[in-house]
This record gives structure tokens, sequence and C-alpha cells, in this order.
């Protein structure tokens, strides 16, 4: 375990909010509710798929700027996003924090699980952001799940959308990557979608408070956040994976790896 790193000892206390908490969540529950009404509106108003999906990318990028701003989510230290179009975005796990930085830096469509489709208010923001979801669960996959997971994204990105995904399937507590997933590179070796990894570390005062995992409750632990003065983070682009030639699992070594040490050393 690193040096003063323990997330088991983080008490998250809902009680006791400064006057920059209790504005941070009241912009927060106000900007959800904004949210869920402009997307609802969209989803009523636009019947093409696609137009809909690109104005939920547009949507989603400025709100969650705005989110980032009002929180203190500040970048310490990145590599200059490039023009990405097409290509399935994988990236290590560790808060809900990572998805607004994802989607505010790199316009894309999220791939989550069925248990945060099913999550109040959660679950109704992933929908109107356009999101699509994956049974996580190996009791529930079937090769027949899986095929229809992979057409689903296959067509995402044939359109010319991102996708982006957490290969991990669940979020860390920071100390280290998690081993990645090899069924979300099939995709990429069976139809030659290339791959953009990036890595997120938190730093400063307030890293050991932002990893949100296991059976963290979503309110009480981003009240706690919201006392936080700024969040600060590492986001690197790392060297494109070109998948041709070579097997999922081979493809999911090369990400794991690339981002893990990346992780470490930065």
């Amino acid at each position: 375990m690193r040096e003063g790193f323990a997330p088991e000892k983080i008490d998250f206390n809902v009680r006791g909010l400064s006057f920059r908490g209790i504005i941070r969540v009241c912009l927060f529950i106000l900007h959800v509710v904004t949210f869920l009404l402009s997307h609802l509106l969209i989803t009523l108003l636009v019947p093409n798929r696609k137009l809909r999906l690109k104005i939920f990318i547009a949507s989603n990028q400025f709100h969650c700027r705005f989110v980032l701003f009002y929180l203190g989510v500040r970048i310490t230290q990145a590599t200059s996003p490039s023009p990405v179009r097409g290509k399935l975005i994988v990236c290590n796990h560790l808060s809900y924090i990572d998805v607004l930085v994802l989607f505010a830096y790199y316009p894309s469509l999220f791939i989550t699980s069925k248990e945060i489709e099913k999550t109040p208010v959660l679950g109704q923001i992933t929908k109107l952001a356009g999101c699509f979801f994956v049974e996580r669960k190996k009791a529930l996959r079937t090769p027949e799940t899986i095929l229809r997971e992979l057409e689903e994204m296959k067509l995402r990105l044939s359109e010319g959308f991102n996708v982006f995904l957490f290969p991990e399937g669940t979020s860390s507590d920071g100390q280290s990557v998690l081993p990645f997933k090899a069924h979300f590179f099939q995709l990429a070796s069976s139809a030659n979608i290339q791959i953009q990894p990036l890595v997120i570390k938190y730093t400063g005062p307030s890293r050991q408070k932002v990893p949100w995992f296991g059976e963290m409750s979503f309110f009480p632990h981003f009240v706690t956040l919201s006392h936080e003065k700024n969040i600060s983070l590492i986001l690197h682009e790392l060297p494109v994976i070109d998948p041709a030639g070579r097997d999922h699992f081979d493809i999911k070594e090369s990400a794991f790896h690339q981002i893990r040490n990346a992780y470490e050393t930065n």
C-alpha cells in the first residue's frame, strides 16, 4: 500500500457541510435536474438516433466541463487531447469524476454496466447521456448477450462515434490498476478497431477521498467530496494500439501494461 494512503479509514460524513459544500451540492442537484429535463426534451424532439446521439455528446461535454469547474477539478498535467474519431477509448477507473473528465475532454459514448442502469438518478443520467449498458456479471453473460453488445459497439464506432469504457469492469481504491476484462477487447480484434489508452491519476490532498468503490453510496461520497477546495488529477494520452494481427487477449494485455505502467510512474 502506498504510504499515507488508507481509503478504508475515510469517514464519509454528510453532516457539518461547509458553505462551499452546500453551494456545490445545491448546484449539482440543480444541474442534474436541468440535465435530465433538457435531455428528455432532446429525446422527444429529435427522432433521428444518430443526430440525437451527436447532440447528447455535445451537451455532455458542456455539462461535464461546467460540473468540473464548480467542483474545483483541475488537470495539473496532461497531454493535449488529440482528435479521436471512431476509436475505442480505454482508461483506468477510480471514481465518477473520471466519467466527467472523459466526457469533457474526449467526446464519446460511454459503456457502463447494467447495475448502473438500475441505480436511481445515475441510471437516468446515463441513459439520457446516450450511454449503453453491458452485462458484467459472469453468471448472466451468454454468447448471445456478448454478440449483441459487440454489435452495438460496432454500430456506434462505424458511425464515427468514439466509445469509451473502463476495462477493469469496476472502480478501484486507487492503490493500483485492476486486471482488465478480455471480452471488452473482442470488437477491436475482430473489427480492427484502434484503441486509445488513457490514464487518470488523482494527486494532491484530496487524492484519498476521490476513489468511489466497493459498497460506497454515491450521495454521501459526493457530499464529502464537495468539501474539498479542489481536486487535482493527471490525465495522460498513451500511444494508440493497433489491433491488426492480434487476438483480444494480447490487445488486453498491451493496454493493461501501458496504463498500469503510466499510473505507477506518474
